[in-house]
């Protein structure tokens, strides 16, 4: 067996996923306020948790079919199946710490392949939203957690927002088109996805990235 060069741990919308569930659900629903607490939430104006609540008591109520059909509107990063394919081929493990939700989550597994994820749930009742399970509230946590399970050599953590601020103190943190204050909490700062590969391996033994003819 490959030995693990590292963990790579990404934040799901805004980085490996265009756009954010939220505030998809919020438009098709005619739900106003959404894109405003979200934007706050990542620049760090408001606590991301406080954000999150009150984006998701807003939404109450909408019909399954509409979470439906915004998830499925969401587009995967033009740039992350190559990226996460050539992380995998360096011998890293790649997982997703998100404050989004499982139904875009394992989409993503299924389509990039990844190792795992730690998201949220939503809950329905009577096919509309009527609740939620907040198992993401610390990220930092979440990925010490990762490294104690997983022993990696080296820890990247790749994030666009507040919430991903403690999560870089527990790796490499790698600032993906950042909000707010997480560029300045972040080690590195990039524009497109495809600069991580080259900070991957720098911190490895492994080749770069593979020459395209």
């Amino acid at each position: 067996m490959k030995p693990m060069k590292g963990l790579v741990v990404f934040d799901l919308e805004g980085v490996l996923v265009e756009g954010e569930l939220l505030v998809e659900i919020a438009r098709l629903a005619g739900i106003n306020h959404i894109n405003r607490l979200t934007e706050a939430g990542l620049r760090g104006e408001l606590p991301w948790e406080k954000s999150f609540n009150e984006r998701m008591k807003l939404l109450k109520g909408v019909h399954r079919e509409v979470v439906k059909k915004a998830g499925e509107s969401l587009k995967v990063n033009e740039e992350a199946e190559n990226v996460v394919r050539e992380l995998k081929r360096m011998g890293f493990k790649v997982y997703v710490v998100s404050g989004g939700f499982e139904g875009t989550a394992s989409a993503v597994k299924e389509r990039l392949g990844l190792d795992g994820y730690v998201v949220n749930r939503m809950v329905f009742r009577d096919q509309s939203l009527d609740g939620w399970e907040l198992k993401v509230r610390d990220k930092g946590r979440i990925v010490r957690e990762l490294k104690e399970k997983l022993s990696p050599p080296v820890t990247i953590t790749v994030g666009d927002g507040a919430n991903d601020i403690p999560m870089f103190k527990e790796g490499i943190g790698v600032a993906y088109r950042a909000k707010g204050t997480a560029r300045e909490h972040a080690k590195f700062s990039i524009d497109r996805l495809e600069e991580l590969l080259k900070i991957a391996a720098s911190f490895t033994r492994a080749p770069g990235p593979a020459h395209k003819p």
